[in-house]
């Protein structure tokens, strides 16, 4: 015969699953709450700012790297530095410092993830627009933008960067400004590197 338990523990058992399952219900709700405003907000700064975040590729950091010349007094910066990835591979040559700026929610908290944790307190990681950033004191910067602001981006390069800066252009070339170097990355694909010394 199975003992029968008593009503107050029946009782107790079925207002723990109850409120469990009320706890469960409000923590999804809340992540889905945060993830549906992270996705309200990189659509707001995609419409705000018209350009979609893209990053870097790993397969191709060997090739950029060994164009890059880094001592302990180098500063670089990534403009629109999406994800950071770029920032924190950088760090491991030991500049004195790696400076990002990103505009879209979703990648500046994956960059500012990244810098907390990979980033060898060398990489800061900013929420900010870039075209009112003083870069007076980059030695590199690198850019992996979208077309329609390459212009804008040559026109800050002329005015801000002093003699002896390298810049490094992923993907595409920046108009008005004549590249020392052209690297392959995709021939396939017609896919460059342009490397520009000022």
């Amino acid at each position: 015969m199975t003992p029968a338990f008593p009503a107050p523990l029946i009782e107790l058992y079925y207002m723990t699953i109850l409120y469990f399952c009320i706890i469960l219900v409000a923590l999804l709700f809340v992540v889905c709450s945060f993830i549906i405003l992270v996705i309200f907000l990189n659509i707001i700064f995609l419409l705000i700012t018209k350009v979609p975040p893209v990053s870097t590729e790993r397969k191709y950091f060997n090739i950029i790297f060994q164009q890059i010349k880094v001592t302990p007094q180098t500063i670089i910066y990534d403009l629109g530095c999406g994800d950071g990835q770029f920032l924190i591979e950088a760090a491991k040559f030991l500049p004195q410092k790696c400076i990002g700026y990103e505009l879209s929610p979703i990648p500046y908290f994956l960059a500012l993830f990244k810098a907390i944790f990979y980033g060898r307190g060398r990489v800061k990681i900013i929420f900010g627009n870039f075209f009112k950033a003083d870069i007076r004191n980059a030695d590199i910067v690198y850019v992996y933008l979208v077309p329609p602001l390459l212009s804008r981006v040559a026109q800050k390069l002329r005015q801000e960067l002093c003699s002896g800066a390298v810049v490094f252009s992923k993907g595409s070339p920046l108009p008005g400004l004549n590249h020392v170097i052209r690297i392959a990355l995709d021939e396939w694909r017609d896919y460059w590197l342009y490397i520009y010394k000022f």
